[in-house]
């Protein structure tokens, strides 16, 4: 048998070998946040309409990511929300104009 074969088949057991060792071992290839997860509603502000924000050119404006509570149907849900509404706000300019978003 041709080595660079030897060498494929070899690396693809290891490859193989090492995934079923791996899925084997019940981990999670990274830690979960739990503030990012949860599904928690409690003390979260409703989400807000959405708004649409003119800007000229040289503008600034500020934008945030946080959680908020929305209600869809009768249920409660956590989700991210930008400066309070989802969508964010709808950000108007003039073509070519330059603004500043701090976010």
């Amino acid at each position: 048998m041709n080595k660079k074969y030897l060498y494929i088949i070899l690396s693809i057991v290891v490859i193989v070998v090492g995934g079923a060792f791996f899925l084997s071992q019940n981990k999670v290839p990274y830690e979960t946040n739990q503030e990012y997860s949860s599904s928690d509603t409690s003390g979260l502000q409703e989400a807000e309409p959405t708004e649409i924000v003119e800007l000229k050119d040289g503008d600034t404006y500020n934008l945030t990511a946080a959680f908020i509570k929305k209600e869809l149907g009768n249920r409660s849900y956590r989700m991210l929300a930008y400066n309070g509404s989802i969508p964010g706000p709808l950000i108007k300019t003039e073509q070519n104009a330059e603004v500043t978003i701090n976010f």
